[in-house]
């Protein structure tokens, strides 16, 4: 799918829904960081969530997406003295070599038009000593293999087992220090029995619904 199209498909879902998780899930990215300070960059920051918890930690936050709509809701909820936020794609990102110490990605990189060259992009502004957080779909997830369908309806979507997201990374030059499991929002949205809730989240990793995974250069 071209760019074109999959920005004016998230221009139109901006403009009546933020796709966004509760605060309580971006305090917890956060809090992932060692130490807070230095510069952080979200790739498909949407309304600018992570990035309004990164600054009250003392982060240097900046994002970028490719909707115009979500990057003028992310100002907003910053306020135009903190934002710093650019429309642009993961495959072009407008910073410099070595800018970035701490990247996120979180249910996006599954979205770009060309995986590996935004790996690429987000590689080269980030510096040696980097700590990367992404967070992918996991094709093995156990609810899907009850159901004939996967993923969201979002276009240009990628899902894959833990085995090939990891050899996607590594492959692109990163090492793996962490893998944590997610359970997204199903338990608040399509889950309601108790029992099958717990049984989500006790799913070993390999059978979750998505991956954490934190990454650092070779």
């Amino acid at each position: 799918m071209k760019s074109v199209e999959i920005k004016k498909y998230y221009n139109k879902r901006y403009s009546t829904n933020k796709i966004e998780r509760p605060q309580k899930f971006y305090k917890k990215l956060i809090s992932l960081i060692p130490q807070k300070k230095g510069r952080l960059l979200d790739v498909g920051c949407g309304t600018g969530m992570l990035l309004y918890f990164g600054e009250l930690s003392g982060i240097s936050s900046y994002g970028v997406d490719i909707s115009e709509v979500a990057v003028n809701l992310a100002r907003k909820r910053l306020g135009e003295k903190r934002a710093k936020i650019k429309v642009a794609s993961a495959e072009k990102i407008p910073y410099k070599n070595n800018f970035f110490d701490y990247v996120f990605c979180i249910g996006t990189l599954e979205h770009f038009s060309d995986i590996r060259k935004g790996l690429k992009e987000i590689s080269r502004v980030s510096n040696r000593k980097t700590r990367f957080y992404f967070l992918v779909p996991n094709s093995k997830f156990l609810l899907w293999m009850f159901t004939k369908e996967k993923g969201t309806e979002q276009p240009q979507e990628k899902i894959l087992s833990l085995e090939e997201w990891s050899d996607v990374f590594e492959k692109e030059g990163f090492e793996i220090l962490d893998i944590k499991k997610d359970v997204g929002p199903l338990t608040n949205k399509l889950i309601k029995n108790t029992i099958f809730t717990i049984g989500i989240k006790i799913l070993p990793v390999k059978l979750t619904y998505q991956f954490l995974f934190t990454l650092k250069k070779k």
